[in-house]
C-alpha cells in the first residue's frame, strides 16, 4: 500500500511538470535566480524579439517577494489591463455618487 501511494505521488508529479528538458526555467541575476514566465521563455530562446525584465515583486496578501522575469511587452500589457480596471470601478463609483445626489 505504502508503495503505491508513494508511486501515485511520483507520477502526478511528473505528470504535472509541462516544461521540456531543453526549456529556460530560471535566469541567474547577479547572486539571484529569477523563475522566467513563458513570453520571456519564449524570448530568450529566440523565438521572439522581446526585451526581457527581470524583478522582485510583492504577492498579494503576503508580504514575501517573487523574483520573476518577463517580457516588456507582457507588463506593459498587464499595466494597460490593470489601468481599465481602476477606470472602470472609478466610473462605477462616479455614477453611485451622482444618484445618490439625485435622490435615486
Amino acid at each position: 500500500m505504502k508503495t503505491l501511494i508513494i508511486g501515485l505521488a511520483v507520477l502526478l508529479m511528473t505528470a504535472c511538470s509541462n516544461k521540456k528538458p531543453d526549456d529556460v526555467v530560471a535566469v541567474k541575476v547577479g547572486d539571484e535566480y529569477y523563475q522566467v514566465d513563458d513570453s520571456a521563455s519564449r524570448s530568450l530562446e529566440g523565438k521572439t524579439e522581446d526585451k526581457v525584465v527581470c524583478k522582485r515583486r510583492i504577492v498579494t496578501g503576503s508580504h514575501r517577494k517573487e523574483k520573476i522575469c518577463t517580457t516588456q511587452a507582457q507588463l506593459d500589457r498587464e499595466r494597460a489591463a490593470a489601468e481599465k480596471v481602476m477606470d472602470e470601478n472609478r466610473s462605477f463609483e462616479n455614477r453611485k455618487i451622482i444618484q445618490e445626489h439625485r435622490g435615486n
